[in-house]
């Protein structure tokens, strides 16, 4: 593991997504900071143009910069991270998503974030429409202005953004039947101190679970505080709803993940309601689907010997308890 001697690295997880990528990119090389940083971008095996633009864009970096490709094998975005956890340099890695834009104190606020080792510093997310930006020529100073204004929110962003600001005001409040803290730690904007507890688990592939499984075992298990911090990423590519864009793939790479969880750590206290999705099968066609949020609100016990058993006889997970090894097959 190379020895820190930047203050900061930030761990960009990128896959095809070139425009957005360089936006990224081209907001990072501007931070106002003091600290001292370095880019990573950990790529899950993008196209060879979008490499040879995500490598000119690096050329003109004004801080050390760096590419770290993996070949394409299905969504492995674990792995891709810890290709960029250990190349990092940094005393605190900040992972950031490529399709976000991060502010321009993005890098100091999430560096200010740790006053204490044991930290779990979680940024904010904020949806922009893609409009706001396409195929504008702009320096950073630009791209931070247009993507500040009223206009480049629509309708709906703007109603996902008020419920995560409830939502995170409502997880702060002591009380009973509040969300974890480590339920709000995902991936696409949060920071930790560099050690060997930081890696993501490789056996979780496909979407999701993979954040919060590291989140999980730095709060519950090792004792690190989440706490949240003002540090700003936007969103360029718009609020997408999942149940309009996912393949059924995507649902059973997601449950997988689920069981993963709940299995790795269920002797720690984990309850499925923590772990396995709020996911719906149509018992006539067989497909999956989102559950509709107003039944999510009264959730009842997961019935997890079913969703288990279905997963089980299509050979997603083994017949026997514990982690699969088999990776669900990648979005078609």
């Amino acid at each position: 593991m190379p020895q820190p001697s930047v203050d900061v690295s930030v761990i960009v997880a990128t896959y095809n997504q070139l425009a957005s990528t360089r936006l990224a990119l081209q907001a990072l090389f501007a931070q106002r900071t003091d600290c001292s940083y370095d880019v990573i971008l950990c790529d899950d095996g993008s196209d060879r143009e979008t490499v040879d633009g995500l490598l000119e864009a690096l050329e003109a970096a004004p801080v050390p910069a760096y590419l770290v490709w993996q070949q394409d094998r299905g969504f492995r975005l674990s792995a891709s991270r810890n290709n960029g956890i250990r190349s990092a340099r940094g005393r605190i890695l900040v992972f950031l998503d490529g399709d976000l834009v991060p502010e321009s104190d993005f890098v100091d606020v999430h560096f200010r974030g740790h006053q204490h080792a044991q930290t779990i510093a979680v940024g904010k997310r904020l949806w922009r429409i893609p409009e706001a930006v396409q195929g504008m020529d702009l320096d950073a100073d630009a791209l931070w202005s247009v993507l500040r204004r009223e206009d480049a929110i629509d309708r709906r962003s703007r109603i996902v953004e008020a419920i995560a600001a409830l939502l995170e005001h409502w997880a702060k409040k002591p009380g009973p039947h509040r969300p974890a803290s480590w339920t709000s730690c995902h991936g696409c904007n949060f920071s930790v101190s560099k050690s060997s507890l930081v890696e993501f688990d490789e056996s979780m592939v496909g979407w999701g679970f993979e954040d919060l499984d590291l989140a999980y075992a730095l709060s519950v298990v090792h004792g690190f505080e989440v706490t949240h911090i003002q540090a700003i990423a936007y969103e360029v590519q718009g609020w997408v709803d999942r149940g309009e864009t996912w393949q059924q793939s995507d649902y059973i790479a997601h449950l997988c993940n689920g069981f993963r969880l709940l299995d790795k750590w269920a002797h720690t206290g984990m309850t499925p309601e923590q772990a396995i999705p709020g996911h719906t099968l149509d018992p006539e066609t067989g497909l999956w689907s989102m559950t509709p949020y107003r039944r999510r609100r009264n959730r009842r016990p997961v019935d997890q010997a079913s969703i288990r058993q279905w997963l089980i006889e299509r050979g997603h997970l083994p017949s026997v308890g514990g982690a699969s090894s088999q990776k669900p097959s990648p979005a078609e």
